[in-house]
């Protein structure tokens, strides 16, 4: 969990920066957001921070209690770590407004690698999926791809806005959650497809 943490949120200090005006997905978007409208006065590592642990709380509680501890530790080590990154000046790309894909590009793959890291190991990456089991938890019906959709759809409405109503921060936000997807996707079941026939 320290690992996967510290590898998500060394692709968002060093990529996701404020020049890249874009946002990761989730609650780390949301995280960053709230940050953006803070002028930076409180890091986005404490938004994650103050966003994820009661949510885990929760999934601790309801769902299981030993996930939960463990995604309490990975929310740690991502939001103390992203702090620490931006206290001791570690490098960022400084971007121009034409390299804004490339970095959104950059922090889908480094966050990706972060994400199958702590799915491999404990399967569950972060804030979406303890929301996302805490309402099957409550609702078995629900719909949770419908839910994980409608969460990171509306980080990428609310980039609109933040960034002056800016369709390139909504392209690059849309890039970097597609890049994840696929990196985890790829880490996950190689690179190698399969196919299988049934003879009925």
């Amino acid at each position: 969990s320290i690992i996967a943490g510290v590898t998500v949120s060394l692709g968002l200090h060093m990529f996701s920066t404020d020049s890249a005006q874009f946002v990761p997905g989730g609650i780390t978007g949301i995280a960053k957001i709230l940050s953006l409208l803070t002028r930076n006065k409180i890091g986005w590592g404490w938004f994650m921070l103050m966003l994820n642990i009661p949510i885990f709380t929760l999934e601790a509680i309801f769902v299981n209690k030993r996930l939960g501890l463990i995604l309490t530790v990975y929310a740690l080590a991502q939001s103390l770590s992203l702090e620490l990154f931006k206290k001791f000046g570690v490098w960022q790309y400084n971007v121009s407004e034409w390299e804004r894909i490339y970095a959104a590009i950059a922090t889908g793959v480094v966050t990706g690698i972060g994400f199958s890291i702590q799915i491999m190991r404990h399967g569950a990456s972060g804030g979406t999926y303890a929301i996302s089991s805490l309402v099957k938890h409550w609702k078995p019906s629900a719909n949770i791809a419908w839910l994980s959709f409608v969460m990171d759809a509306s980080v990428i409405v609310l980039a609109f806005f933040v960034f002056d109503n800016s369709v390139s921060a909504v392209i690059c936000t849309f890039i970097n959650l597609f890049i994840a997807d696929i990196v985890v996707d790829k880490c996950l079941q190689g690179t190698k497809d399969g196919y299988k026939f049934e003879i009925i």
